[in-house]
């Protein structure tokens, strides 16, 4: 069975307030989480399958006008092209039941940002300038 999970590589995140903002520092992109996708993010910090993702959400979420393991198996597969996740073969792993109140499932929401990729990128320890400070783009040679 496959276990998927964040990968703790250069990734730092915080929800704030029911948004999750993440960057990705190897490649330099941030991400806007909204809807179900903070439920599916809060999980994937410890390994999961699919089919243990569509348990956990069922018991959270009531049944709504979307597929929840089609929604998730998508999700899934975007954090995985992104590279946000690990992923693991495992033996059957047991979901951690939660006892918070049900709402209507929304669909799982990724915001991908590269407008600030290039800053992001920059390594503010050999791309400074005694005259500019940092960070300062250096000429491509």
């Amino acid at each position: 069975m496959k276990l998927f999970y964040l990968n703790p590589v250069g990734l730092s995140y915080e929800d704030f307030g029911g948004e999750m903002v993440a960057v990705n520092f190897e490649t330099g992109k941030y991400y806007g989480l909204s809807g179900s996708a903070l439920a599916i993010w809060q999980l994937l910090i410890r390994p999961h399958s699919i089919d243990e993702l569509v348990l956990e959400l069922q018991k959270r979420y009531l049944p709504g006008e979307h597929d929840i393991r089609q929604m998730v198996e998508g999700f899934v597969k975007i954090l995985d092209d992104e590279k946000l996740l690990l992923e693991i073969e495992a033996n059957e792993q047991i979901a951690v039941a939660n006892d918070a109140e049900m709402t209507p499932f929304e669909a799982p929401n990724l915001e991908v940002h590269s407008d600030l990729q290039e800053l992001i990128m920059l390594d503010p320890v050999h791309d400074a300038d005694p005259d500019h400070g940092w960070p300062v783009r250096r000429p491509e040679s």
